[in-house]
């Protein structure tokens, strides 16, 4: 049904109701995920949720992981298919901000705490302990997350795609 909401929501280019159904579809996959994998974590339930969009797919592995493992540390972590809905916008539609200005203020909103995180440096530590299936088997994420955790610190504002 999501996918015939999506259909139709982009054939009228009514972007609110796009927004709507692709929040709705990014939500329903990432809690399959989670029923799915009960043994993985949230950035690979993310990680997995953001692989099953055909406009994504064929980026190296990491990719996946890393791009959505801001979202990981979120509390409590169903709030995560929103800020990935709005990722998903941000890259895939352009002008999408004239369209939905108030894209920018409910990322931010929702994304504060991960800010918090990183311009205190408590990031990296907060990702591992929540993301230890993706630490211990993706290769050279730590590399990574530890870089994306170093990116905020000490900088107010927070970062965009």
């Amino acid at each position: 049904m999501a996918f015939l909401k999506n259909v139709k929501a982009a054939l009228t280019r009514n972007y609110k109701d796009l927004f709507e159904a692709t929040r709705a579809t990014e939500t329903e996959v990432f809690t399959s995920n989670m029923r799915r994998f009960p043994g993985a974590d949230p950035n690979a339930w993310l990680a997995m949720t953001l692989r099953a969009r055909p406009e994504f797919s064929g980026r190296p592995e990491n990719w996946y992981f890393t791009s959505t493992a801001d979202l990981s540390v979120l509390e409590p972590i169903t709030k995560a298919p929103l800020p990935l809905t709005i990722q998903i916008f941000w890259e895939t539609l352009s002008g999408i901000d004239r369209e939905m200005p108030e894209l920018q203020e409910m990322y931010t909103t929702i994304m504060n705490p991960v800010l918090h995180l990183q311009y205190t440096g408590g990031f990296y530590v907060r990702w591992c302990s929540v993301n230890p299936w993706t630490l211990n088997n993706v290769v050279g994420i730590a590399d990574e997350v530890r870089a994306l955790g170093e990116q905020g610190r000490g900088q107010p504002g927070y970062r965009t795609q």
